[in-house]
């Protein structure tokens, strides 16, 4: 599987960011703003709701999980399905509503080939 290593420039209002994809780890909506979460344990807050951010994300790196959060699928550690959630490879754990959970699964063995 291949993935595509063209930069995205994130922004706020003091900062511009060129940051690879792979080295996002998670999005994390907060009505009007949108926390980026990066490998390096460092984060940014960006002027806009997840809705937003995800749109600029590749649909084949990125998948919305929650209303509130997207995923870089080539950072998640593990998938519970029975917790409804996904383990991060920082460790952290964000849930997967309960809607998104077949389609989430469906996608990642599609992706994965029978995960």
């Amino acid at each position: 599987m291949k993935q595509e290593q063209t930069k995205l420039l994130l922004k706020t209002n003091e900062v511009m960011k060129f940051v690879k994809p792979r080295e996002i780890v998670y999005c994390k909506g907060c009505g009007n703003y949108s926390m980026v979460y990066f490998e390096d344990h460092n984060h940014m807050m960006l002027s806009g709701n997840i809705g937003c951010i995800a749109q600029r994300f590749n649909q084949k790196e990125f998948y919305r999980i929650h209303k509130s959060v997207v995923v870089n699928i080539y950072n998640i550690r593990s998938v519970n399905s029975t917790a409804h959630s996904v383990e991060m490879c920082d460790g952290t754990i964000l849930p997967i509503s309960h809607r998104q959970q077949k389609k989430f699964l469906q996608f990642l063995a599609e992706m994965y080939d029978n995960l």
